[in-house]
């Protein structure tokens, strides 16, 4: 079941890649932090950890259709600073608990900081439009 979901995935990631729509590598770029090893961990999280457990996978499908937007509000809002310092300690936060290979707690990490982020620039915009 896994093999058919690998094309899918390849092509969503050459769409990601294209258009830099990774939200950790857009924290990293603005906190002008060049770990890549940390980066490329989150990858091999996403690829050996979410992608082999259905629920990973859609966590995924969500994740790809939320991160575009979420980038986008992140650069077009005026506090951008403070949202990505936010998001970035979120990240942070789950690379140590993939490090410690607690990676119910990264999962759980990463969700809350996109929720929370969401949240936060939703209601950002909707009061300063």
């Amino acid at each position: 079941m896994y093999r058919e979901y690998e094309d899918y995935y390849k092509m969503i990631e050459e769409k990601a890649n294209e258009s830099g729509r990774y939200l950790a590598f857009h924290c990293f770029k603005f906190m002008g932090d060049n770990n890549s090893e940390d980066l490329e961990l989150l990858r091999e999280f996403r690829d050996t950890y979410l992608k082999k457990h259905k629920e990973g996978r859609k966590l995924l499908d969500l994740y790809y259709d939320v991160a575009t937007i979420l980038i986008d509000k992140l650069n077009d809002c005026k506090d951008r600073s403070k949202y990505y310092a936010l998001a970035y300690d979120e990240i942070k936060k789950c690379i140590d608990f993939i490090k410690n290979k607690e990676y119910e707690k990264a999962t759980a990490q990463y969700i809350y900081m996109v929720l929370k982020l969401s949240a936060d620039l939703l209601a950002e915009n909707r009061f300063n439009t």
